[in-house]
């Protein structure tokens, strides 16, 4: 298809851009009132078969193409090379992060309609695969019903105001094999977001775990230890469960605190 002017529209496969939509001609005649707008993601290209992008420190976002042979550096790339592109349910969109430390690693907000992507570290040993994030923001975020698999890495912050996975407005994060330490808050969720995780660390936080507004934590087994105030903490009909947890040294005894009908629950 050839991008036109509005006038130039002459056949239905000739499109003209109209920021998120295409205006598409739709008639026997040109002219605006003979087009039909239509949703671009109608357009966008489709992933059908399971794909990864590689990502490592010694990549580039310039120059890389996300192959293995030619990694990006972050990422933030491989999110915004998936913005235009449509994952098929019979498919999976894998994020390989090469071991190594990547610095002043940029605060990612998550939205993408599928389900079907991972990013993956070093399942074995988390802590091959570092990300250090500069900024006070939360680390990596999920809102709108969107869904997120990590596995393998750890995150660490300066230890002020952000969060380091957090989930809200119904998002939903699974962590597997995943380390935090050093935020103002490990592990985040309000407004009915939910985190699942399986064998996670956090540490060193300010708060290991937190939830409000119906926000829903499980952890099973892991640890929260040595946070400062809070292992876990609640407010507002948000709940946290922890199971098989080693769950020891944190602030104000072992620091567990359900308010304004949040619960706790170490089992």
């Amino acid at each position: 298809m050839a991008n036109k002017t509005i006038d130039e529209l002459t056949a239905k496969s000739d499109f003209l851009t109209d920021d998120d939509l295409l205006l598409v001609y739709d008639s026997e005649e040109a002219g605006s009132e003979k087009t039909k707008k239509v949703a671009m993601s109608d357009y966008m290209s489709v992933i059908n078969i399971d794909t990864t992008a590689f990502i490592s420190t010694t990549g580039s976002d310039v120059t890389g193409d996300g192959t293995s042979g030619n990694p990006w550096a972050s990422i933030t790339k491989a999110f915004t090379w998936l913005s235009n592109k449509r994952i098929d349910d019979n498919a999976s969109f894998y994020i390989q992060l090469a071991n190594g430390t990547y610095n002043s690693v940029t605060p990612m907000i998550y939205q993408h309609p599928s389900v079907r992507i991972r990013i993956i570290g070093d399942l074995t040993t988390p802590s091959n695969v570092v990300l250090n994030f500069d900024s006070d923001v939360s680390a990596i975020s999920i809102y709108k019903n969107n869904y997120l698999y990590i596995g393998g890495i750890r995150i660490a912050g300066t230890g002020n105001t952000g969060a380091g996975f957090s989930a809200a407005n119904f998002g939903k994060l699974y962590l597997d094999k995943c380390e935090v330490q050093d935020f103002h808050v490990g592990l985040n969720c309000s407004s009915q977001g939910g985190i699942i995780c399986d064998e996670v660390i956090s540490t060193s936080n300010n708060y290991g775990t937190y939830c409000t507004r119906q926000g829903n934590i499980f952890c099973l087994n892991g640890s929260i230890t040595n946070n400062v105030t809070w292992g876990a903490a609640t407010n507002k009909q948000a709940r946290i469960l922890l199971e098989s947890v080693t769950y020891t040294g944190n602030g104000n005894g072992n620091g567990t605190s359900g308010t304004s009908d949040g619960q706790v629950t170490v089992v």
